[in-house]
């Protein structure tokens, strides 16, 4: 899903459309290869993942549960093509809703559906409905697209460990800016797998820095030499809400249905 990496994945090195000579030496690639590395990483050919995604509200002093739903994603890679699919399996207010992205690698053709059983309806989001919240979480439907570079402009900033990985800190300005899209994303890339483990989220209508949400990689796991994200936060400290998703089983790779990613899946 996008959840993940959608929102994972950015950049550094000509910042400004200079070169810089002492950021060579001391990194590998521009930042604009890392974010390449960040879209490109390794989620298998095919992803199935049976989870949960559990909603918070920070009240009285403490962290509440809004509402937990049973959670079922899929993912491919069809060539050039990402493609996933999000399905909310309980409770029953949210049943049957489902999210479904193709991002095609360069090209402006994405697709991405949000399906309301409750309206026997399926709904194209595209224009400012990318940058509303998805259901009532804390993620933008924007968040669990596929991230495109180039967008934005990058530049490598540092290094540090989280969770005993080295991270590269990537910080990405959007270019073009608008009152729906992030001014800025940093995240912290690992140096080995190029997974995001943690995306901080700027808005200048947010707060005063602009700072106002943050994605954290809580746990980790190695499943079929695939790093894979077992607990994850979305964190909003604006409206003091939170999202956390929890993967319970994950198989990488193996065969699936390709009409699972069909219109048609939404009306079975």
């Amino acid at each position: 899903m996008k959840i993940y990496t959608y929102v994972a994945t950015l950049i550094i090195g000509f910042l400004f459309g200079f070169y810089n000579y002492t950021f060579a030496a001391e990194y590998p690639f521009s930042g604009e290869d890392l974010a390449k590395l960040m879209v490109d990483a390794d989620r298998g050919q095919t992803s199935h993942q049976i989870g949960k995604t559990i909603l918070y509200n920070f009240k009285n002093g403490e962290w509440k549960i809004r509402q937990e739903r049973d959670t079922e994603m899929y993912f491919r890679r069809n060539g050039k093509t990402d493609e996933q699919k999000i399905e909310f399996l309980s409770p029953s207010d949210v049943r049957g809703v489902t999210f479904l992205t193709k991002d095609q690698e360069g090209t402006e053709n994405d697709e991405t559906y949000t399906y309301m059983p409750a309206l026997k309806k399926a709904f194209r989001i595209k224009g400012n409905n990318q940058f509303r919240e998805f259901t009532n979480t804390d993620f933008k439907s924007l968040d669990l697209q596929k991230f495109n570079p180039d967008e934005f402009s990058f530049n490598i900033t540092g290094k540090e460990k989280i969770q005993g990985h080295e991270c590269y800190i990537l910080e990405s300005i959007v270019k073009s800016t608008s009152d729906e899209q992030y001014d800025k994303i940093v995240f912290w890339i690992m140096s080995d797998s190029y997974l995001v483990l943690k995306a901080q989220f700027y808005h200048a209508s947010e707060k005063k820095d602009g700072f106002f949400k943050e994605l954290r990689i809580e746990k980790l796991e190695k499943i079929s030499d695939i790093w894979t994200p077992m607990h994850t936060i979305m964190e909003n400290f604006v409206k003091k809400s939170k999202t956390e998703i929890q993967t319970i089983t994950v198989e990488y790779n193996s065969p699936l249905d390709p009409g699972i990613f069909s219109k048609n899946s939404f009306y079975r």
